[in-house]
Parts: structure tokens; C-alpha cells; sequence
């Protein structure tokens, strides 16, 4: 306040103070609009931290209460009136059993799906893994949509891009079913975006060839017509002379 009562008493003109200070906020508001908002990071990345550990805790109780009921003797059983029968047993143990061979199969996917955008993308296949990872979005339902769908790799690299990163957001916040009706829309527009960028490639050039006869371009003929061929050494060797 101090600064614009000083500037007006002397000569120097208010309107050049407004028009620099409007400068500057014009320059501030842009340089914000340009940045992309991050906020979410950290409240996102605590929920998959909090996600993450309650599977492992469900995931180690299920453990303990296989080995617990495996060790359980006779006497520990007519001691308890909740002893689980044989059958229950089999079934946990069942159950842990497919749970490992599931997560063995999603793992062999999201490795093939690494492969290929790896392979077709590279180091910008690498930087959309990184942000998705950065907002917390690939839990299990996410992971299992994605390995059920073609051109995966495809929709990582196009989730992943800053520009996306809200999309991804939202459709990673979707139940299983929306979720999966999202993505396949999702594929059919990756899959077109970067069929755009490919277009724009100019195609090879073709090498220039001629099997005409001698006396055409001046192109040297494919050598395997002699007759054209020795045509066309003779005219220029009479050129040279």
C-alpha cells in the first residue's frame, strides 16, 4: 500500500503501475494454468499404501488360519466349539492355492503387456507406467480389466500421458463392470490416436530403377537385360568422347 501512495505523489503515472501489475498476474495465472494440478498425488498415493496393506493383513490372517487349524490337535479341538471341520480346511487351503495360481497368470500378463509397450513405445511407454503408478492407479481390479482387453499396452501409454492423467483417474475410480465398458471405448480411441501419428510418417523412398531401353532417361538399366544395358554403356561412352 505503502509503494502506491509514494507513486502518486510523485509524477511517475498510476496507469503504468495497474498495466505491470496486471502483466505479472497475466504472467503467474499462465505459468500456473500450465502446470499440471498434482494435488491428488498425496492423498492418492496413502489410499493404495492403505489398500495395499490391508490385503497383506486379510492375505496373512487367511495364512495363520490354514496353519492354525492344520496344528489343531484333538484335545484343541474339544476344546473349542468352533472347530472347522475337515472340509473347511480343504477349502481354504483350495482357495489359497487358486489365489497363487491367479496371481501367477496376472503376473505373466502384465509382463507380456510390459513387453509389448516396451517394444512399441519405449521410453514413452516407461514415463506413462511412472505417472499411473505416481497417482496410485493400477490396484487389482484395474490390473484384471486391463489384461483382459487388446492393444493393453496401447491404453497405458495413452492413460499415462500428463494430458490423461484425470481420465485415468476417473475411470480408475469405476466399478469392475463401468470400468470395463470404459476401457474397451478407451482402446478403440488409443488405438486410433496413435494410427494418426503413424500416418503422418512420410513412407520410404523407392530406389529409382529402369528396364526401358537404352536410349530413354539415361537411368542405367537393370544389368540383367544385356541388350538394354550394353545400349546405354555405348551411348555414354560416346558421350564421354
Amino acid at each position: 500500500m505503502s509503494d502506491i501512495q509514494t507513486e502518486q505523489v510523485t509524477e511517475t503515472p498510476v496507469e503504468t503501475t495497474a498495466t505491470e501489475t496486471a502483466t505479472e498476474t497475466t504472467q503467474e495465472t499462465t505459468q500456473e494454468t500450465t502446470q499440471h494440478d498434482t494435488s491428488w498425488v498425496p492423498k492418492r498415493i496413502s489410499e493404495i499404501t492403505a489398500a495395499r496393506r490391508k490385503a497383506e493383513e486379510e492375505r496373512d490372517a487367511l495364512r495363520a488360519e490354514i496353519e492354525r487349524l492344520k496344528s489343531a490337535t484333538p484335545a484343541d479341538s474339544a476344546q473349542t466349539t468352533t472347530a472347522a471341520p475337515p472340509q473347511d480346511i480343504e477349502k481354504l487351503a483350495d482357495a489359497l492355492a487358486e489365489r497363487k495360481l491367479n496371481d501367477r497368470e496376472m503376473n505373466r500378463k502384465i509382463a507380456a503387456i510390459n513387453e509389448a509397450g516396451a517394444k512399441e513405445f519405449g521410453d514413452d511407454f516407461e514415463k506413462s507406467v511412472q505417472n499411473l503408478n505416481m497417482a496410485g492407479i493400477g490396484g487389482p481390479d484395474f490390473l484384471k480389466v486391463l489384461t483382459s482387453i487388446d492393444g493393453a499396452e496401447k491404453v497405458v501409454t495413452y492413460l499415462g500421458k500428463p494430458e490423461h492423467l484425470n481420465e485415468a483417474l476417473r475411470i480408475g475410480s469405476l466399478d469392475p463392470v463401468q470400468m470395463g465398458i470404459e476401457m474397451v471405448k478407451l482402446s478403440e480411441k488409443a488405438n486410433k490416436a496413435f494410427a494418426k501419428q503413424v500416418s503422418k510418417v512420410p513412407p520410404p523412398i523407392d530406389p529409382v530403377t529402369s528396364r526401358g531401353n537404352a536410349g530413354g532417361d539415361g537411368v542405367e538399366p537393370d544389368p540383367s537385360d544385356q541388350k538394354a544395358w550394353i545400349a546405354w554403356r555405348n551411348k555414354n561412352a560416346r558421350k564421354k568422347r
